[in-house]
């Protein structure tokens, strides 16, 4: 495979949800792009699904329930989203002021993001962010810091068990 192909994989496969970071950069690692490499290339992928996410999310799931062939989708999608906010919602309804709201708000999504575990990632927390109406100048930072974090976990742990194997 050729470099350009492994760096439009490894970008590619950050883009997808379930995959992101902890199974882009691992896989990147073992096919020999460095970890820092597969880092950067990583959060290509992942910064555009967060812009793209934030800004038509809400667009799209309202053409999607206006649809018969994807009402069901974006019902699933709305229940998702409705189930993963409330774990954030409650820390934020306990606070008494707007900045103590916000901020619960952004270590809500932080938090949400920067574990690399399945259910977690910048898709969750753009569905997340939506969901409790978080302007973008908040939600679109917070996820791209949780996601740093993300990926410096799954680069450091690559570095150390993937290294050298070929995927």
């Amino acid at each position: 495979m050729s470099d350009f192909m492994k760096i439009l994989t490894t970008i590619a496969m950050a883009c997808v949800p379930l995959i992101e970071v902890k199974g882009a950069i691992p896989y990147a690692v073992g096919i020999g792009i460095s970890p820092w490499a597969a880092f950067g290339y990583s959060q290509i992928g992942t910064t555009l699904v967060t812009l793209v996410a934030l800004l038509l999310l809400k667009p799209i799931l309202a053409w999607m329930k206006s649809t018969k062939l994807f009402a069901k989708l974006a019902a699933w999608v709305e229940r998702l989203g409705e189930k993963k906010s409330r774990k954030v919602k409650s820390n934020i309804e306990a606070e008494e002021s707007a900045k103590k709201k916000l901020w619960a708000s952004v270590i809500g999504v932080f938090a949400f993001v920067a574990v690399p575990l399945p259910g977690t990632g910048v898709w969750t927390g753009s569905l997340i962010a939506t969901f409790l109406n978080m302007d973008f100048k908040y939600a679109f930072p917070t996820i791209v810091i949780g996601n740093v974090a993300a990926s410096t976990i799954m680069m450091l742990l690559s570095n150390i068990f993937f290294k050298g194997i070929v995927i």
